[in-house]
């Protein structure tokens, strides 16, 4: 049989009661994906299906020691995200390896996992046992599986509060030649990046709030430019998409279907006339589209791509972390906050105000606190 379902958003708002645990699909911010916590509370189920309509729930299997379960641990990960200053992201990744570790025990008929702190820890030295036997075999990757059993152990130490849970298990332990670590990017290119993001803040977001027409051009202060045209950042298809070749990216002005007929017949287009037709009447549709109205989703895309290059610059500013950025809440009371911004030491500010009940704090320096605009 199905069951009902109940969408919880994380993290949850402050002295929320979770009545129906069994019943909770949780809901993260900025994720399409959600986490279906209420399915551990049945000892018996079928949830291999990715599509949850198809996911089958004995209903006389229900726990009530798992109901308890559930409850704490939609508490813990809203707290790793409130207090822990973690990344919805991060915190929905620890779950899910909590999920599949619960739904392999169910499945080898070990239902006191997470209910008895000595069940659990048994069950992890079988599980891990058997994730090695599997690396052996070479049907498990070893560095995601080491990643995985890392993630697992620090969620159930934390929710056993025990520090040494399992401290025993045979945890596999990544291969550094296997990886290939992110390089930090050069002073340069650092400097790029932020000439850009400081570029693309203020032009795309005086094209959207002053309303000013397409195309704009955009120049950092290195005095790099690139022509901004009216077509979504968000597409799949390449530099090469429709949309794209309908413009002259270096000059701004769309090409004409002569320009077109030539491009498609060089690039070995079948019905080259027909392409370049479709092509500058669908660059024209974008023009008149993005020109008309100011809420076109097209200007949102470009909107988005600005709050993207604002992020970027606000955390070199500041030295906060992405977990922490998206925790701090808007508020009008920061546009005046910044204005009465005091001194914390030689050429820093400190920013102050008040956003979602809680008090949001961050420094940035003298030179840098312009950009902090409610914009």
């Amino acid at each position: 049989m199905s069951r009902q379902y109940e969408e919880v958003r994380m993290p949850l708002a402050e002295d929320t009661m979770l009545l129906h645990p069994e019943r909770a699909v949780l809901k993260w911010e900025g994720l399409e994906s959600r986490s279906d916590i209420g399915q551990i509370c049945y000892l018996r189920r079928d949830t291999s299906s990715r599509k949850r309509k198809r996911s089958t729930f004995d209903h006389t299997s229900f726990s009530c020691e798992r109901a308890k379960v559930a409850r704490l641990l939609v508490t813990q990960v809203s707290e790793r995200i409130t207090l822990g200053a973690m990344r919805p992201k991060t915190v929905y990744a620890a779950l899910r390896v909590v999920l599949d570790f619960v739904n392999w025990a169910d499945r080898q008929g070990l239902h006191q996992v997470l209910c008895d702190d000595k069940a659990t820890a048994e069950a992890v030295h079988r599980y891990f046992r058997e994730e090695r036997e599997q690396v052996s075999l070479g049907n498990l990757n070893r560095n995601s599986v080491a990643h995985y059993q890392r993630n697992l152990l620090s969620m159930l130490r934390e929710f056993f509060r025990n520090d040494d849970f399992c401290a025993d298990a045979r945890e596999l332990r990544g291969q550094q030649e296997a990886s290939v670590p992110t390089a930090v990017p050069n002073a340069e290119a650092q400097a790029a990046l932020l000439a850009w993001a400081d570029a693309l803040f203020s032009s795309i977001s005086t094209l959207v709030l002053d309303f000013k027409p397409y195309p704009m051009r955009v120049t950092t202060a290195r005095g790099e430019n690139l022509c901004l045209v009216p077509h979504p950042h968000g597409r799949s298809e390449g530099g090469d998409s429709r949309g794209l070749l309908g413009w002259n990216l270096e000059t701004g002005v769309p090409r004409t279907r002569k320009e077109l007929r030539t491009r498609m017949a060089e690039a070995g287009a079948k019905k080259p006339y027909q392409r370049s037709w479709a092509i500058a009447r669908l660059t024209a549709q974008h023009l008149t589209a993005a020109n008309e109205d100011a809420r076109s989703p097209i200007r949102r895309s470009h909107a988005s791509t600005a709050a993207s290059c604002f992020a970027a610059m606000f955390l070199a500013e500041t030295g906060v972390n992405l977990a922490q950025l998206l925790a701090m809440k808007w508020s009008p009371g920061l546009a005046a906050s910044r204005q009465d911004a005091s001194v914390a030491r030689q050429k820093f500010r400190e920013v102050k105000y008040r956003a979602g009940g809680r008090e949001v704090t961050f420094t940035v320096s003298l030179g840098g606190s312009v950009a902090i605009r409610p914009s």
